[in-house]
């Protein structure tokens, strides 16, 4: 490259100066709001499993494929939309 050029930037929705010291907080707040979702999605499927096993009538062992299947398909999602 040749001196004094400068490279393009990357064009971004949101401008975020990753240098700043604020930065850190800002992907630690994210994380957090993330990780709180993700935990309380996980507990509501728990709390309806008794509601799915009087509605489709069946046993516990049954419903709680729900419960692992959300589970599962949590874990795939979040790293391809991560």
């Amino acid at each position: 490259m040749a001196a004094g050029v400068k490279p393009p930037q990357q064009q971004t929705v949101v401008r975020i100066d990753t240098q700043a010291s604020s930065y850190k907080w800002l992907v630690a707040t994210v994380i957090l709001v993330a990780e709180g979702t993700q935990t309380f999605a996980g507990n509501s499927i728990n709390l309806a499993i008794p509601r799915l096993m009087a509605d489709f009538g069946t046993d516990l062992t049954t419903t709680q494929w729900v419960a692992t299947g959300f589970q599962i398909t949590r874990t795939l999602v979040v790293p391809t939309v991560g």
